[in-house]
């Protein structure tokens, strides 16, 4: 099936390069006729990719009434088309040619369908009751140069699900109806995570940041922060790996402790 998909847009192509392009210098009213009335398919599978570079919403109908073409090569320049041109409403009409008679028809339909859904805005949802601030999630910043993308990112997905449970709290994922609701925006940072030997243990320490932003304007509306430490006998400090393990929980435990006060201090920030 491949195949045969890879060598229709061969053809395509081809045929492309042997209509002249002087032939397609058109306004968009010249581009439908050819390709509602080009006795050459080959000037048909030309004016149908012309008409996908164009931005006008009329063209979006005549490029699914091509849907329909006697030739597989233009109905497959059509589809690639109503793609190019970016118009989720096509999706109805190319939805009803998946069953067209060529493969490699179909493979572009389904193609373009794929393309013209993941452009589709997604409907906004409404808060739910007792939701009072939606919070987006900002960067997470390693101030503590651990330089460990395991450490960092276990303190990001941490840091989103204590969020996400405190409450009157909504994660902000872009979809939801924001009217009325206040906006912040949280950044987090790691700025400790480190052991230093006291005697003969190992006491490893942290302290995780986050610094909250009142939204559109990103002015500064609150901090919270939290620590955390523990100790680790001497033999236990000769296992790297259990070391690792320690500055994780000692890492979440500092997260935890930010999160019994971000409460207050996100009631405070969204204060109008």
């Amino acid at each position: 099936m491949k195949i045969i998909k890879r060598g229709l847009q061969v053809l395509i192509l081809s045929l492309i390069v042997a209509v002249s392009a002087s032939a397609f210098a058109l306004d968009v009213d010249g581009l439908i006729d050819k390709l509602r009335n080009g006795e050459d398919f080959r000037v048909r599978v030309r004016a149908a990719l012309e008409l996908g570079k164009k931005d006008q919403s009329i063209v979006r109908v005549p490029l699914e009434r091509a849907l329909k073409d006697d030739s597989a090569a233009v109905r497959a320049a059509a589809a690639a088309a109503l793609l190019r041109h970016g118009d989720p409403r096509a999706i109805d009409a190319l939805t009803a040619a998946r069953k067209d008679s060529s493969a490699a028809v179909r493979q572009q339909v389904k193609a373009s369908i794929a393309g013209l859904k993941a452009r589709r805005p997604k409907p906004k949802t409404k808060a739910p009751k007792g939701v009072k601030v939606l919070l987006q999630v900002g960067k997470t910043r390693d101030g503590a140069k651990v330089k460990s993308r395991r450490i960092m990112r276990e303190l990001k997905r941490s840091s989103k699900e204590q969020l996400k449970s405190l409450p009157g709290v909504m994660i902000d994922d872009g979809n939801v109806d924001a009217k009325r609701l206040p906006i912040l925006r949280v950044d987090t940072r790691l700025s400790k995570l480190d052991g230093k030997k006291r005697g003969g243990t190992l006491v490893v320490s942290a302290r995780v940041e986050y610094v909250l932003y009142e939204m559109p304007g990103r002015s500064i509306k609150g901090r919270v922060s939290g620590t955390a430490s523990a100790k680790a006998t001497r033999r236990q400090a000769r296992s790297k790996s259990r070391i690792r393990r320690l500055k994780r929980r000692v890492m979440l435990a500092a997260v935890q402790s930010a999160m019994r006060r971000a409460p207050e201090a996100i009631e405070a920030a969204s204060a109008p």
